[in-house]
């Protein structure tokens, strides 16, 4: 059984692993969203912090839904504000998000 210092231990990990992605994504995406920057940048706040709201609750299927449910929504965005019309990824896209969401 997982001591209570090492549950704390990984839940101070994945919320920084949380933090660390919206921060890359909120970079990514700041240069290509043009007019939409700052609703885009507001909205991954939000996903953010739903992931960290899963991870607090220390549920198994709270956590794995928010990561599913953050892996579909960051292939989403990607896809529409950074991947070229044409990219060979574009083929794949939309079985990640339906298998994500």
């Amino acid at each position: 059984m997982i001591s209570y210092w090492h549950a704390a231990a990984l839940a101070h990990l994945a919320y920084a692993a949380l933090v660390v992605f919206g921060a890359l994504m909120a970079w990514m995406l700041s240069v290509k969203t043009a007019e939409l920057r700052w609703p885009v940048m507001i909205y991954i706040a939000i996903i953010v912090v739903m992931g960290v709201a899963a991870f607090g609750t220390g549920r198994p299927v709270l956590i794995v839904a928010a990561l599913f449910f953050i892996v579909s929504d960051a292939v989403l965005s990607v896809e529409l504000f950074a991947l070229h019309k044409d990219a060979h990824w574009r083929k794949f896209t939309p079985y990640v998000v339906w298998s994500t969401y």
